[in-house]
């Protein structure tokens, strides 16, 4: 009746061989753990301090900015800072909105002026076809807002110019941009003076045109300023990772919060960057999972069937 287990036991001197060297295999991968568990304990504070450190820095340096008198044409990044979400503008359909009405989801923000010579339509050309390019749905998970700060400007001007473009944009990409997804406003200089004060961005008018910097700025669902990433040259990557930054508090995916973990955004380099000191610590992490998973397993496999010689008789 019981001859099958005993068969398993038949010669006990091999077995107890077997199993002291189960519990031996045990105990080393016990004092492994051990050993990590405390390097472990020693680096990662160490990088938590690193990384607690580098934003104090950071923020000492912006207070110090804040102090110096804005420049007459330029930028002054004012992250953190939240826009006042009361003012009105036009859209390009003639209709008078607030901003706060527009911006219910993470917002691409342009601040130009339609009749530019120079930078502007590059801008804007560059910035479509980071809609097109970039895997995140426009109108859905995000929106752009372009804003003339020109006075002389109105809605008409706004139609004729968000068509062009997003015609032009879906004959070269092959993707629609859906027009409720791209919001084209103008508005009195007060206003367009106070959203510019508030983002920071300081322009200069001269000879009827207008001396002026070109950003793109990230804002949150909130009206919370993100991101800002200067010049009219962008990557499609670094717009993703700064609609990544601008969703915080929304719902991700896990490869989104992956690439928020491991990549941060150097203004110097205005791009973000690989951090590598955060993919170890990710990879450490992974790894300490994964092991005491598997420290888990041996254990819970040796009890049930690495048994002694005693057990079996």
């Amino acid at each position: 009746m019981n001859g099958a287990p005993r068969s398993n036991c038949h010669d006990h001197g091999g077995m107890a061989n077997v199993w002291k060297d189960g519990i031996r295999i045990m105990n080393r991968m016990q004092t492994w753990g051990g050993s990590i568990a405390r390097r472990t304990a020693v680096v990662v504070p160490t990088w938590l301090l690193l990384a607690a450190v580098s934003p104090a820095h950071a923020q000492a340096s912006l207070d110090g900015a804040a102090a110096t008198p804005p420049p007459a044409v330029g930028i002054v990044e004012k992250l953190g800072d939240t826009i006042p979400l009361d003012l009105t503008f036009n859209n390009e359909a003639g209709e008078e909105v607030t901003l706060g009405a527009l911006i219910d989801k993470p917002v691409i923000l342009n601040l130009i002026y339609l009749r530019c010579p120079n930078i502007c339509s590059p801008l804007l050309q560059e910035v479509a076809a980071m809609v097109a390019k970039v895997d995140l749905k426009p109108g859905q998970d995000y929106r752009v807002i372009t804003v003339s700060f020109d006075p002389r400007e109105g809605p008409e001007i706004a139609k004729n110019g968000k068509t062009a473009l997003l015609s032009r944009t879906s004959e070269k990409y092959d993707r629609e941009i859906p027009a409720e997804s791209w919001a084209f406003l103008t508005g009195t200089a007060e206003n367009s003076r106070a959203l510019a004060d508030a983002v920071g961005f300081y322009y200069q008018e001269d000879n009827g045109d207008y001396n002026h910097p070109a950003t793109t700025i990230f804002l949150s669902d909130k009206g919370k300023i993100v991101r800002y990433l200067n010049g009219t040259e962008l990557l499609a990557a670094n717009v993703k990772l700064a609609l990544i930054d601008a969703m915080q508090g929304r719902p991700r995916s896990v490869m989104q919060v992956v690439q928020a973990l491991c990549f941060s955004y150097e203004q110097d380099a205005n791009a973000y960057v690989l951090k590598i000191n955060r993919v170890i610590l990710l990879g450490t992490i992974l790894f300490l999972g994964l092991f005491l998973l598997l420290l888990l397993f041996f254990r819970r496999h040796g009890k049930t069937q690495v048994q002694s010689p005693e057990e079996t008789k």
